[in-house]
């Protein structure tokens, strides 16, 4: 497939025309599940913990829910992985992201009853 790509496509081969599209409309939020991904993957390399494969499962369900969802329910080390620096993704997409069971009912009851 990739090289029936390459070979329909042979004006993109020239990296020296990718300067032609216009920093306004590159944004790295175009595909914001990858930058989570990536940046989720990039802090655990650097981490000194040891890497479980258990997490790569966790890593996706992050990325797929923190963009487009309110709130994300894992365990709590996950959380803190995602809440603190370097990741930072509560702040950084405005989301929640919790852990504790006392805090994800207390989320939860908020949503059933706003004005309790």
């Amino acid at each position: 497939m990739a090289q029936d790509l390459w070979d329909a496509f042979p004006e993109s081969r020239d990296p020296s025309k990718f300067s032609e599209i216009s920093a306004a409309i590159y944004s790295p939020w175009v595909l914001p599940s990858l930058q989570v991904l990536a940046g989720i993957t990039a802090a655990d390399m650097l981490s000194p913990k040891k890497f479980n494969a258990h997490d790569m499962l966790d890593f996706h369900h992050a990325a797929l829910a923190i963009p487009y969802c309110d709130a994300l329910f894992c365990d709590n080390p996950m959380a803190t992985r995602l809440r603190n620096k370097p990741c930072q993704f509560g702040q950084v997409y405005g989301k929640v992201i919790l852990s504790r069971p006392e805090e994800i009912r207390e989320y939860l009851s908020a949503l059933a009853h706003p004005t309790l």
